[in-house]
């Protein structure tokens, strides 16, 4: 393989990781807000996440 190819391959990669990380903060920043706002139980807007 080309050397271009290879620095082109770890780039895609690490765009893509970078994604992934940013979708995997905003699905946790979605539940934590699920659970402990408005719609959540007063058992989980009292349990340790929500604190």
């Amino acid at each position: 393989m080309k050397p271009s190819v290879l620095l082109i391959s770890g780039a895609v990669v690490v765009v893509l990781a970078g994604i992934l990380a940013a979708v995997t903060d905003l699905d946790v920043a979605v539940v934590r807000w699920v659970s402990c706002g408005p719609l959540g139980s007063s058992a989980a807007k009292q349990s340790e996440v929500c604190r």
